[in-house]
């Protein structure tokens, strides 16, 4: 009984990894863009997307750099975006020393930086259902507000992208550690008094 919550933990946490990304039964996989009009006006920033993955104490590992104004949503970490509560676009000014490819994971969290920091995007759409023709779904946007903040203005506000699931909560992943760390703390528990009942074994 002592192991429940470690047996729990195993089975659960690996089934969220893998389902984040699993497409229904009835849909097909299809890619989403973003794309930033007049992008190249701003030669004096460098764009990313955020998050793209889980933060791995790896620079360059959690960010997405838009290049030519385009970037694909569909191809960020699910449960990252969940557990960032959405995708963001950061404008840092190049004089600020910002090196293309290998931002910190700071540029993100600090907010007390030279970065800018739009609304949230629209959820990315990873999935259709198989009666639908399009292979790729593109949302536009118009930078504004530089520099003195970051605005985004959805140029396809009148036909979102159709929305699969809900993005996952940070409240449901925190559960999940949670359980996952009692399950483990309880495991070795058992296998520590085991041990020293049974120091032969």
């Amino acid at each position: 009984m002592k192991t429940c919550p470690f047996v729990v933990g195993l089975i659960v946490v690996p089934w969220l990894l893998v389902s984040a990304d699993i497409i229904p039964t009835g849909y097909k996989r299809v890619q989403h863009l973003v794309e930033f009009s007049h992008f190249s006006a701003f030669t004096n920033y460098h764009f990313f997307l955020y998050p793209r993955d889980l933060p791995r104490d790896m620079p360059g590992n959690s960010s997405v750099l838009v290049k030519d104004g385009v970037a694909e949503l569909s191809s960020l970490n699910p449960l990252a975006v969940g557990m960032n509560g959405g995708v963001y676009l950061y404008a840092f000014p190049r004089e600020s020393g910002a090196r293309v490819g290998y931002p910190l994971e700071d540029w993100f969290t600090n907010q007390t930086g030279t970065q800018l920091k739009s609304p949230r995007l629209v959820d990315p759409v990873r999935s259709l259902p198989n009666s639908d023709p399009r292979q790729q779904l593109i949302t536009r946007y118009r930078i504004e507000g530089l520099p003195g903040k970051l605005n985004l203005i959805n140029l396809d506000a009148s036909t979102p992208p159709p929305k699969v699931r809900p993005t996952l909560k940070k409240s449901e992943v925190a559960l999940l550690l949670v359980l996952t760390g009692i399950g483990v703390a309880s495991f070795f528990g058992a296998w520590r008094r085991q041990r020293l009942n049974h120091p032969t074994l």
